[in-house]
């Protein structure tokens, strides 16, 4: 499924309620739907070492940087808690 936030040739919106029908409502351009499709990226494993401390889960949630220098942050999406993963971690058997 692709979703459009915005018309690629104007920034106006997209109506894309039948998805071989998309089209913008201010320009009229209809988008190539399978160059799009084609040309998204594959979704982004999760990291089998990374869980949450707190709840156990591995149902973990990669937070965005706003420099390459910051932590890396995780926020769990079982319990909500926000956590840094160790340098060296820690079995889940050790906690």
């Amino acid at each position: 499924m692709i979703l459009l936030k915005a018309c690629p040739r104007c920034g106006g919106d997209v109506n894309a309620t039948f998805e071989f029908d998309a089209y913008c409502v201010q320009c009229g351009h209809r988008p190539d739907l399978q160059a799009l499709r084609r040309a998204q990226a594959p979704a982004p494993q999760p990291d089998p070492d990374v869980w949450c401390r707190a709840c156990h889960s591995d149902r973990v949630i990669r937070l965005d940087r706003r420099n390459e220098d910051d932590h890396l942050c995780y926020r769990c999406g079982r319990c909500g808690h926000i956590f840094s993963p160790r340098l060296n971690p820690i079995s889940r058997a050790a906690s």
